[in-house]
């Protein structure tokens, strides 16, 4: 079963431009798209888009109204969906820091599952810590000379 979820918004300002923004999403396969276009009352001033992980070119919103569509992906970690600026460096620049850190995902335990090895590994020594620890204090209050250090007699 295909559910499609649609939200359009209009008049969104960013940097005195106002965009109209439209999403479709399939529910469950979280894939889908995002537009974007420019009101006509702002085509002299520049807009730059690009999609969730700028992979695709980034691209030029259109001055006539017209909208540019970007497909939605599903990524690990969670991205926007869209990123928008007025001048393409800023989307050069994040482009690059993306690059920079993609796949350091440090939070998916699903790519790099710990082993079991050392989960035994790390609970042995936890327990054998323990033990040495229990034996210690009940040597030291549990014995026979209470209060006497036995080297100093």
């Amino acid at each position: 079963k295909q559910v499609v979820s649609t939200q359009s918004t209009g008049g969104i300002e960013y940097e005195e431009i106002l965009i109209n923004i439209s999403v479709a999403v399939n529910t469950p396969s979280h894939t889908g798209y995002v537009k974007v276009s420019k009101n006509v009352a702002y085509k002299d001033a520049p807009l730059y888009a690009c999609d969730q992980i700028c992979s695709s070119e980034i691209t030029s919103v259109p001055n006539n109204g017209l909208t540019i569509t970007f497909p939605i992906k599903p990524t690990n970690p969670s991205t926007p969906i869209l990123y928008i600026a007025s001048q393409t460096q800023q989307l050069v620049e994040l482009r690059h820091i993306i690059e920079e850190h993609h796949g350091l995902d440090l939070h998916s335990l699903e790519e790099h599952p710990i082993s079991a090895l050392f989960i035994i590994v790390i609970a042995v020594v936890i327990v054998v810590f323990h033990a040495l620890l229990f034996h210690m204090i009940y040597k030291e209050f549990c014995s026979g000379d209470r209060g006497y250090n036995k080297s100093a007699r």
